[in-house]
């Protein structure tokens, strides 16, 4: 006996939120990635801001693994791997939790430790240069402080400082001595700013990621019975 239509568009709808499960968790361990391997031997085991990523990362590694499960238990209509999908969803919800207090409590250390990274980007532009024009090239700024960082470094000011890459905008801001066609802010005042905008704003994003892992529960439990109605 198969499922009837009503049930197949369940399978459906489960596997989809698991999909996006798995792709978030990804993009979530693979972001904390990024600041440990950019700032791993500055980062203090002991300090609140390595606890944070910590719980990020185990956070994305759990979701990723959960979704994974979830779309296996979905497309096979295996019941253990819906059930074994529904306690871990209870676990990553409770990390959800976990991760938005720690957030909220710490806002402010997240924000003056991802100031100290920036600044650790154009310390030394010699050496990292290909990275600073990158960060550059990423957030619309200009140096960690200004475009001087790059006079300062007795560098060229490359193009991704200008908000139209052309070398004209270097000529003309290298001759005049302003910073005409250049990007007016800082790396460090624009990142503080995306900052302030993801610590405000992450306790209600975990939310609405806890409201959908509950959904993703229920469809999953939803799912399961009927697969044992079915005769499975």
């Amino acid at each position: 006996m198969g499922l009837d239509c009503c049930c197949k568009f369940l399978k459906f709808i489960v596997f989809l939120i698991n999909i996006l499960i798995t792709l978030v968790g990804i993009a979530v361990v693979v972001l904390s990635a990024l600041v440990f391997l950019n700032n791993g031997n500055e980062i203090d085991p002991s300090t609140m801001f390595f606890k944070i990523c910590v719980v990020v990362i185990v956070m994305g590694s759990l979701l990723t693994i959960v979704g994974f499960i979830g779309c296996c238990g979905a497309l096979f209509e295996n019941q253990c791997l819906l059930g074994t999908f529904v306690f871990l969803m209870i676990a990553a919800l409770a990390l959800d939790v976990a991760a938005a207090i720690l957030v909220d409590n710490n806002s402010s250390t997240i924000i003056s430790k991802t100031e100290v990274v920036v600044q650790g980007i154009f310390k030394d532009l010699a050496v990292d240069k290909e990275k600073a024009e990158l960060f550059q090239k990423l957030f619309n700024c200009c140096g960690a402080e200004s475009s001087k960082d790059w006079t300062r470094a007795k560098l060229a000011i490359p193009s991704s400082c200008c908000k139209e890459e052309n070398q004209s905008c270097i000529n003309i801001s290298s001759l005049i001595k302003l910073p005409l066609g250049l990007f007016k802010e800082d790396c460090v005042t624009t990142v503080k700013k995306n900052m302030e905008f993801v610590t405000t704003n992450s306790p209600a994003v975990l939310g609405i990621v806890g409201i959908i892992e509950v959904f993703a529960m229920i469809t999953s439990l939803g799912l399961c019975c009927s697969i044992r109605k079915a005769g499975y």
